[in-house]
This record gives C-alpha cells, sequence and structure tokens, in this order.
C-alpha cells in the first residue's frame, strides 16, 4: 500500500479536511459565547436590572393615565403596555421608541432608560399627554 502524505493527498480530501476543521472552529465559538452568555439581551443589562411597568388604556377616545408624572433612576428598564379600542400608536420623545396598538389588542414596549431628563409619552391619534417620564442620574 502506497505511502500518502500531505502533498499526495487529493484535492477532494483536502476541502473535507479544511471544512471539518471549519465546523470544529465554529462549534467551538458557539460554546464559548453561550457560556459568557453573550446575545441574551443587549448586554448593558443584568438580572437585578430595575423595572418600572406603565400601563396605558384607550376607551371611547379617553387615555388613562392623564400626564402622570413617573421617576425612574437611570439604567431602569421601562414596560410599557398599551391597551385600546381604536387603533393608536404611543411614542417616547427623546428615545424615539414608538408602539403601535390595534384595536382589542395588548402591545408592549420595552427599553431602558438610559438618558437622563425629562420625556414626555403620548398618543400620536389622540394626541394626549400620558406620562411625563423624568429619569434621574
Amino acid at each position: 500500500m502506497p505511502d500518502q502524505t500531505r502533498e499526495s493527498r487529493s484535492p477532494t480530501t483536502k476541502v473535507a479536511v479544511v471544512v471539518g476543521a471549519a465546523v470544529v472552529v465554529v462549534a467551538a465559538m458557539l460554546l464559548v459565547v453561550l457560556a459568557l452568555g453573550v446575545g441574551s439581551g443587549t448586554g448593558s443589562e443584568s438580572s437585578d436590572t430595575p423595572v418600572e411597568r406603565l400601563e396605558v388604556t384607550i376607551e371611547d377616545g379617553t387615555v388613562t393615565p392623564n400626564a402622570r408624572r413617573v421617576e425612574v433612576t437611570e439604567g431602569t428598564r421601562i414596560e410599557l403596555t398599551v391597551t385600546s379600542d381604536e387603533e393608536d400608536a404611543l411614542h417616547v420623545h427623546g428615545y424615539d421608541e414608538e408602539v403601535e396598538v390595534q384595536p382589542g389588542e395588548t402591545a408592549t414596549l420595552s427599553f431602558i432608560a438610559d438618558r437622563a431628563g425629562r420625556f414626555e409619552i403620548e398618543t400620536h391619534h389622540t394626541e394626549q399627554l400620558v406620562y411625563q417620564l423624568i429619569v434621574k442620574p
């Protein structure tokens, strides 16, 4: 049986070896990423991130709450849940975050309040100020 050295391997065998090595490298990288928790969230928050849950109801043209003031500290996760009997959208000024809601459905918007200041949350169609979000450093 002839001695098969690297130089005498067929091109198909060489390709198979390279592909096999690439698969091993990618699998190893995936294991490292999963072990480090990369890709699970934004990376800027942890399990002890404070959460402020805000609810909005739009019913018969009335928006509740109306211009309610909410104070949080920077880094707080804001979870805004909206229910409505008509099509509308809520917008968070200064964060350029928006959520659309359809009649009879619930929509949720979630973001990290990572900038200090006063930010208005208002409806688009009914043009109502719902919350004044005060983010403190």
